[in-house]
């Protein structure tokens, strides 16, 4: 109760199940940490990849072809 976090870095703190009656966090950095972002934006690319290569063969499956087919 009545914890200080005025001006500290509490970003990628996890505070469930924690009493914060009273507590300040004035000017307290919070969000994200930039590695966490980092994950995050690579996790997000690699799902991109994986739909893009499913949509695309769900495509040429419904026209009789496969990619990389030669003719």
């Amino acid at each position: 109760m009545g914890a200080d976090f005025t001006g500290a870095d509490i970003r990628g703190c996890n505070f469930s199940r924690a009493m914060l009656i009273d507590a300040c966090f004035e000017r307290a950095r919070t969000g994200q940490t930039r590695r966490q972002r980092v994950i995050f934006l690579l996790l997000a690319i690699g799902v991109a990849l994986v739909v893009a290569d499913a949509i695309s063969r769900l495509i040429f499956g419904a026209l009789g072809q496969t990619p990389g087919a030669t003719f």
